[in-house]
């Protein structure tokens, strides 16, 4: 099959992983697979993805010249599946699909937890995919309820984690990561790893890191949010005890380092890929009561749950596995288990290839009674 994904956004983070595993993945399985985007994206820097996996398109504004890229790129690659990814390219190619009356099967992703408008507009841009897929389950009890949509065709599929990668081993905990760092090899290592965004909780990490003698924070990821929390870690005097590692390709040396892993955010999430791979790690996690992260961690099972945005319940939490080793052990244990055999790279692609290939038999003849 060809297959096409678009996507329009600028920043970099789970959404893009996601894609970028994807085609990966299907070009190690015989398909040709391509992403569409703006030459002003991450794409050609962080992905990974060659040359000519990439087709650079003025798709990053919802206006004539990039409904004109979107015209362009579908008629120059003629793909059997167009994958959407953002508002954006959502709206830009599923109307350039609608205007050439492409036969090519549409999927709409949708990753994260943000409420949609159920006006006619959305309703209408949402029917024209064959399949939604979501990155979680909460995320598809919102959008069939919100868009009133046949939950046949809204189908939960998390990302899936490298398990080869992110696998347990200590040999590889290794002075040197905490050199490069700056980490003294005497304290206890809180790491997150996320796009610095508002809703990821980094501010409640900070404030908690604060209350919690022999603890160091590492922020791993880069974002619209970097200079307010560099900022806030210089007043409240905590340079010592947060360190900001920025972006990082090879995310496991640095959670290989960690004694806790922390995901407290506050909205918007699907099934996280960083919870994934510190989960496959064999890490004791805490995570806020949020939809997608709630439907991998079990309270005092795979982790430890909280309420979103609360210092209190990070402080508790954190404290809590570093005096009871059994209940941290146990929970990292059991979530490496779970990841193991529910969220694999395998099974993901497994069930993406085979949705594709439905959406591609029933690639959407043009239809007087639908437009």
């Amino acid at each position: 099959m060809k297959i096409l994904h678009a996507e329009s956004s600028l920043g970099w983070g789970g959404q893009e992983l996601r894609s970028v595993l994807e085609i990966k993945l299907l070009a190690a399985i015989g398909h040709t697979a391509v992403i569409a985007t703006s030459q002003k994206s991450q794409f050609s820097l962080r992905s990974g993805l060659a040359p000519q996996q990439i087709r650079f398109a003025g798709i990053e504004k919802k206006n004539f010249r990039g409904l004109f890229e979107a015209f362009r790129i579908l008629r120059v690659f003629e793909p059997d599946i167009l994958v959407t990814h953002s508002s954006t390219d959502s709206w830009l190619f599923t109307i350039a699909r609608w205007i050439l009356r492409s036969k090519c099967g549409l999927i709409r992703m949708r990753h994260v937890r943000a409420d949609v408008s159920s006006n006619f507009a959305t309703r209408w841009l949402y029917s024209r995919s064959q399949f939604i897929v979501t990155t979680s389950e909460d995320i598809r009890a919102h959008l069939i309820s919100r868009l009133r949509l046949s939950p046949d065709r809204v189908v939960s599929i998390p990302t899936g984690i490298d398990v080869a990668r992110f696998s347990v081993d200590s040999n590889r905990k290794q002075m040197v990561h905490y050199e490069k760092l700056g980490v003294p090899s005497n304290v206890r290592v809180v790491v997150m790893v996320s796009t610095l965004r508002t809703w990821k909780g980094h501010d409640a990490a900070i404030r908690a890191i604060r209350e919690i003698s022999g603890h160091i924070l590492v922020i791993v990821g880069d974002g619209p949010r970097e200079s307010h929390l560099r900022r806030m870690v210089k007043d409240l005097g905590l340079s010592r005890k947060v360190i900001f590692s920025g972006f990082c390709h090879e995310v496991e040396n640095l959670l290989a380092i960690a004694d806790v892993f922390l995901q407290p955010s506050l909205r918007h999430e699907g099934v996280s890929q960083s919870l994934l791979q510190a989960g496959a790690m064999g890490l004791p996690v805490v995570v806020s009561d949020i939809g997608g992260l709630n439907e991998v961690v079990e309270d005092g099972v795979t982790g430890l749950v909280i309420e979103p945005g609360s210092v209190e319940g990070l402080v508790s939490a954190i404290r809590r596995f570093e005096n009871d080793s059994r209940l941290a052990d146990a929970c990292g244990k059991k979530l490496r288990e779970t990841i193991h055999s529910r969220f694999n790279q395998e099974r993901m692609i497994e069930r993406m290839e085979a949705l594709y290939r439905l959406a591609a038999r029933e690639g959407e003849f043009f239809d007087s009674s639908r437009n």
